[in-house]
């Protein structure tokens, strides 16, 4: 409930920091998309409308978009430009093929998939959908400075990727999208990465 509101407020003052042209000095806008599998939609419905209301791509408007499991799917398209429209269509489309059908039966086998350390989700699915939408774009394509974190089950170490600063050492920029977004939304019960 707290995330809820949270998420909320953090999406009005983004609605209104892009609405108010009339301050002269630089903010740096950073929003922070959260996860939740098909919810997702939600957000991508949000910035479509942010994307309507300014008229430009959204990723115009920020200068680091920070994102985890499918707000990081979601940061990644935004700064390759991709439009907030055609977001809401990838989630609309393909969602249903990445998290399989809610009939009861269905419930029951994956949810005795995961009492057998297996995922919920198969990740292929998931990696055709984000080739589509990310092609061989690398995080060094972004048109933003990224900040997408994801976390290493079997190492039990946090990674963040990010967008390499120019003159400074750093290996994300060569990485692929493709597999930043199945890392970040890997969650260990629901989809391998």
């Amino acid at each position: 409930m707290v995330t809820g509101i949270f998420v909320f407020f953090t999406k009005l003052w983004i609605y209104l920091t892009l609405m108010d042209t009339s301050s002269e000095r630089k903010i740096f806008k950073i929003p922070s998309i959260d996860g939740g599998g098909i919810k997702g939609l939600y957000s991508a419905k949000i910035l479509d409308h942010l994307e309507q209301k300014v008229g430009e791509p959204i990723g115009e408007y920020f200068d680091l978009i920070a994102g985890t499991s499918t707000g990081g799917l979601l940061a990644l398209a935004i700064s390759l430009r991709k439009p907030a429209a055609e977001l809401v269509e990838f989630y609309k489309q393909k969602g249903p093929l990445i998290f399989a059908n809610n009939r009861p039966l269905s419930r029951r086998l994956r949810s005795l998939q995961q009492l057998l350390f297996r995922s919920k989700y198969p990740a292929k699915p998931l990696r055709e959908a984000l080739s589509e939408i990310l092609g061989t774009s690398t995080i060094g394509d972004a048109q933003n400075l990224l900040c997408i974190p994801s976390y290493n089950l079997t190492t039990g170490k946090n990674r963040i990727f990010k967008y390499d600063h120019p003159g400074l050492e750093g290996t994300d920029n060569s990485l692929s999208m493709v597999d930043v977004g199945l890392a970040t939304s890997a969650a260990p019960t629901d989809s391998p990465a």
